[in-house]
């Protein structure tokens, strides 16, 4: 991965690839310890599906009536959501996640899970560059400066 990054090029002078997998019970537990959010994890054969929430929520205007509408024209909902579906074999090992949402959660959860797995990577977009994440409070190492917030949990 850290060739693949070079290639993308992010500054990976000096970086350590000693990261492993995460498992599904490290990413539950990674997202449980997310403070002002609930979950619901659901797992189908080797596939599952997690959507982490804020209990804070927003109001906005819509148009139209959805499952959400509380009024003619208005919607509520989570402040902060992130969806993720992945795959994990029969010892719980992921082999694939997927994150959609907002990245200030989905970096939150990348950084818990350097706690138990050391370095991390992810991909912010869909255009393959990876990210990578050393620690529980490092800011990500991308081909660019990050200049999105950071969680502060």
């Amino acid at each position: 991965m850290l060739d693949w990054a070079e290639k993308c090029g992010v500054p990976v002078q000096g970086v350590i690839a000693n990261g492993r997998r995460s498992t599904i019970d490290e990413l539950t537990e990674a997202v449980a310890t997310i403070p002002g959010h609930s979950f619901r994890r659901g797992r189908h054969g080797d596939s599952f599906d997690i959507v982490v929430e804020s209990e804070q929520t927003i109001t906005f205007p819509c148009e139209g009536v959805f499952r959400n509408t509380i009024a003619p024209g208005l919607a509520v909902a989570p402040a902060s959501s992130t969806a993720i579906d992945g795959s994990a074999g029969p010892t719980g090992v992921i082999e694939w996640m997927s994150f959609h949402g907002h990245v200030e959660l989905m970096v939150a959860i990348v950084r818990k899970l350097t706690t138990r797995r050391g370095p991390q990577v992810f991909f912010a977009d869909c255009d393959g560059i990876p990210w990578l994440v050393l620690s529980g409070d490092a800011v990500p190492i991308g081909p660019e400066p990050w200049d999105l917030n950071l969680p502060d949990f």
